[in-house]
């Protein structure tokens, strides 16, 4: 394989491009851009005055894509023609490059059951793969089956008769279950969607302000969300959400202080399903931004003790270092 590879992360809302290091598995330059796929499909119809050509969409994709990648490895000093690309997430849904197939549960966390498509392309000479999701009855991911095989080794230490349930948090958050170094069920928790839409609209947009706890010392933000755990144990949703416009009114909580109290609901919520299951070892890979509101609410819930934290540096590389493993496998097969 190459000594050098360029990682694509292409979501619902945002473009990440990395030139990575194959061999350290470090990333030498970065390049971030808001064009997610569901705003770069919309510039696609538009382009094409809505009757976009057949086989066009590709094309059009990749050559944005290249757009990218080709100065990220020019200031680099690299030769971008030989470096090969792997894409993964939203780009292989049906507002990406192009829409494969899901890859099937029980899926095998070393990335050897992935379903990746080597796109053809007249543009450039690189080889460039594509990465499908992962299905399991009605529950779809595109983009976490990354973040998994990128955290293998961590799974396969932890991985017991019972199993392991790992916690994926984010937009859409997901809670796998990996059993035998196999994906074999996972439920999907809108608690970043739905956070987002509640924050910025209806009741509660004049009633929350947006602001990040950036250290243990915020005692007031702290405390605001804490009580939005508590109440997430002691009310159905409908009632608690509603706890946000009283809080206000009753001038309880300022703006920011009822927003992490919003966030600790919600968070409180997702996670209530983890305390059927007292034995179950699990595993949280949280990035760096959201890593603290879930280690402090599981410790409220009382859950800590079964909890291994995937490092935040390392949760922010899974999905990078997933794509590393399964490109490699693929290249060697070509």
């Amino acid at each position: 394989m190459s000594k050098y590879l360029v990682s694509c992360d292409w979501g619902t809302s945002s473009l990440r491009i990395h030139l990575l290091d194959s061999e350290s598995r470090n990333i030498i330059d970065s390049d971030h851009s808001g064009q997610g796929c569901a705003v770069f499909y919309e510039t696609w119809i538009e382009t094409a005055c809505g009757h976009p050509p057949a086989g066009s969409r590709d094309g059009y994709y990749l050559g944005y894509l290249q757009s990218k990648w080709k100065p990220l490895c020019a200031r680099n000093h690299v030769n971008p023609e030989n470096v090969p690309v792997v894409i993964s997430g939203m780009a292989s849904s049906n507002i990406g490059i192009m829409e494969l197939p899901y890859a099937i549960t029980p899926f095998a966390i070393d990335g050897t059951e992935a379903v990746v498509h080597e796109i053809p392309s007249n543009q450039t000479s690189n080889i460039i793969l594509l990465i499908s999701g992962v299905q399991h009855g009605d529950e779809v991911m595109r983009g976490e089956e990354t973040q998994l095989v990128g955290i293998h080794d961590t799974l396969v230490r932890l991985d017991n008769s019972r199993g392991v349930k790992v916690i994926l948090p984010g937009t859409h958050s997901k809670h796998v279950i990996v059993n035998r170094r196999r994906v074999t069920d996972f439920s999907t928790y809108i608690t970043g969607e739905l956070f987002a839409i509640l924050s910025n609209n209806g009741l509660f947009k004049d009633a929350v302000e947006k602001c990040a706890i950036t250290r243990e010392a915020d005692g007031r933000l702290w405390d605001a969300f804490d009580a939005g755990i508590s109440v997430a144990r002691d009310a159905d949703i409908s009632t608690a959400l509603f706890r946000i416009r009283t809080n206000r009114i009753f001038d309880r909580y300022d703006k920011q202080e009822n927003y992490q109290y919003l966030s600790g609901m919600l968070i409180a919520y997702e996670l209530g399903n983890l305390l059927s299951d007292r034995h179950q070892p699990i595993v949280l890979c949280a990035g760096t931004n959201l890593c603290r509101p879930y280690v402090r609410a599981i410790d409220h819930l009382g859950l800590g003790c079964r909890v291994h934290l995937v490092d935040p540096y390392e949760a922010d590389m899974a999905a990078i270092h997933g794509q590393l493993r399964i490109a490699n496998h693929c290249i060697n097969k070509i």
